[in-house]
């Protein structure tokens, strides 16, 4: 097996890498010199130049009813809640919304 790093295959690395656009060039190297994702991040944390990109966000958790909370809402507007389990709760505050308005 033929040793993958030398020093023009480092310096071609390092001088691509761009911590801004860190996913895009990782998958540039690797392409370009046929190496692995697991290769080139490791030479470049070797070389102490990578930066691991951020994590998106976390979805923010609803505070709102919970799905149970608002079946037994709607089931205490004397309606059947029967089969309604997996229904999501945007769908059943629009029930709730259509119940109330149309039994006043």
């Amino acid at each position: 097996m033929a040793k993958v790093w030398n020093e023009e295959n480092t310096a071609k690395v390092v001088s691509m890498y761009d911590p801004d656009r860190s996913v895009e060039t990782v998958e540039a190297i690797m392409e370009e010199l046929n190496l692995t994702k697991r290769q080139v991040i490791g030479k470049l944390v070797s070389e102490k130049v990578y930066v691991a990109p951020t994590k998106p966000e976390p979805k923010k958790k609803d505070d709102g009813p919970t799905k149970g909370e608002l079946l037994t809402e709607l089931a205490g507007l004397n309606f059947d809640v029967t089969g309604l389990d997996n229904t999501n709760k945007d769908a059943i505050k629009r029930v709730i919304a259509y119940v109330r308005e149309h039994s006043e």
